[in-house]
């Protein structure tokens, strides 16, 4: 994996409405790599992401377990897996917003604090603006009212650490380093502090605006969502997201536009993101699939059927021989009554459709295939066939490469080509074809 200077780690939960804008400013202030760790999401949030184009920073995970201390352990998690390959790790909430003061890059700030174990930032934390329904613009114009300087909420905090330097979590606030994390102005933090800070906050280099409450209607849905649990904080809904915490932290004190010299720069970012990208799920690979099927006139093989890609190898096989393979029987008859097969061999010609038990164990190395599609269930199996083919096919193209290890399974081939502003994005690799023609074809896609 390649070294960074800055990652932010999350966990978050059905936060479509914000997760881009979110993203987006992060990436702006200089975030270099993002590990999203994603925990019983039920709305489009992961599909919000893949809309961003920045794919190959963005490393999505999910909760494969709901057991105690949900966050704390996947901070772990991401700290003992990306730590290695970051200089600096941050965590945060999604509804959090870490920058400078003054200073717009957060790896120059950074740069200041490196003989130290980590740096803790103050919240700053903002109110409805009187908001009952969520804003349809940027978070960050809509709510611009905060609590006064000297409110309990701005002495709890954020830290961004060194991982080298870590040795164990206090909170999601606050991990344990040698040497100690510090404040703005490089004093040590106590490992009394855990959630809350014991001397006055200071914002004059680094802050973390937290909004909180947002709308009324946000209030309501986090009040449905609960949060994830972590020691001496599991309390209920109730508890936590009443109509009395609403009202006590719906801050209308001071208006504070410090974050607003970012709006400009990402509202045209995110308008340019709605304008040049396109999302078409589960037959986004045809934008690739389609000119290569045009392009080239040998063999194509399929490991895992699909409604789009299915019917373009019917299509062709008139011409060309054409094999799918599928390990779901019941799957693979529902497509063989749409596309029949009407394989004849001997003319080398024709669809054919074959179940498997396993991929693993499938022979597909009994011819050179001019095309090697990419697209069964399980992506272990998908890596494991995308390294076997590597030598026998002409073009390897493989689906959902904003899947990390998808993605690093292509990069032991020698000519490479990803298709990135098609979401889910889609990867052409091959060993002998430069793939210049395939660029040339598909940069009205790839400009943006």
């Amino acid at each position: 994996m390649k070294q960074t200077y800055l990652t932010l780690g999350a966990v978050i939960r059905n936060q479509e409405h914000y997760v881009k804008e979110w993203l987006a400013f992060h990436h702006l202030v200089g975030v270099e790599r993002f590990v999203i760790v994603l925990h019983q999401c039920t709305d489009k949030t992961e599909e919000r992401i893949r809309e961003l184009p920045f794919q190959d920073k963005i490393h999505v995970h999910h909760i494969v377990n709901d057991e105690q201390f949900v966050q704390l352990g996947t901070y772990l998690w991401i700290t003992r897996n990306y730590g290695p390959f970051t200089k600096w790790l941050m965590f945060i909430d999604s509804d959090e917003f870490f920058f400078g003061t003054r200073e717009d890059d957060l790896r120059v700030i950074l740069t200041d604090y490196e003989k130290h174990g980590g740096l803790a930032s103050h919240w700053i934390e903002y109110g409805s603006n009187g908001r009952v329904i969520k804003p349809k613009g940027l978070s960050i114009e809509a709510f611009t009212k905060r609590a006064p300087d000297r409110h309990g909420a701005h002495y709890s905090f954020k830290s961004v650490i060194q991982p080298q330097c870590f040795q164990k979590f206090l909170s999601p606030h606050l991990a344990v380093t040698q040497p100690l994390t510090v404040t703005e102005d490089h004093r040590e933090v106590g490992a009394n502090w855990v959630w809350i800070g014991d001397r006055n906050p200071t914002h004059e280099i680094v802050r973390v605006n937290h909004y909180h409450v947002r709308s009324m209607e946000d209030w309501i849905e986090r009040y449905k969502r609960g949060q994830c649990n972590d020691p001496g904080r599991k309390h209920t809904p109730d508890e936590m997201y009443n109509s009395h915490i609403f009202k006590s932290r719906d801050h209308e004190d001071v208006h504070d536009a410090c974050i607003l010299r970012f709006a400009k720069t990402l509202n045209a970012g995110l308008n340019s993101m709605r304008s040049t990208h396109l999302h078409l799920a589960y037959g986004s690979h045809s934008i690739a699939l389609l000119p290569c099927l045009h392009w080239t006139q040998g063999p194509v093989l399929e490991v895992g059927a699909g409604c789009y890609s299915t019917s373009l190898l019917s299509l062709y096989s008139q011409s060309r021989y054409c094999r799918t393979m599928e390990s779901d029987w019941h799957w693979l008859e529902k497509v063989k009554a749409f596309f029949p097969a009407s394989c004849d061999l001997s003319e080398n010609r024709g669809h054919e459709f074959q179940y498997v038990e396993n991929y693993r164990d499938a022979v597909m190395e009994d011819r050179s295939w001019d095309i090697v599609f990419i697209d069964q269930g399980d992506h272990a199996s998908r890596v494991e066939t995308a390294l076997r083919m590597k030598e026998k096919s002409r073009l390897v193209i493989l689906h959902d490469t904003e899947h990390a290890n998808l993605d690093s399974a292509l990069n032991g081939y020698r000519y490479r080509y990803d298709l990135k502003t098609i979401f889910p994005p889609t990867g052409i690799a091959s060993q002998v074809d430069d793939l210049g023609w395939l660029k040339d074809l598909l940069k009205v896609y790839n400009a943006s």
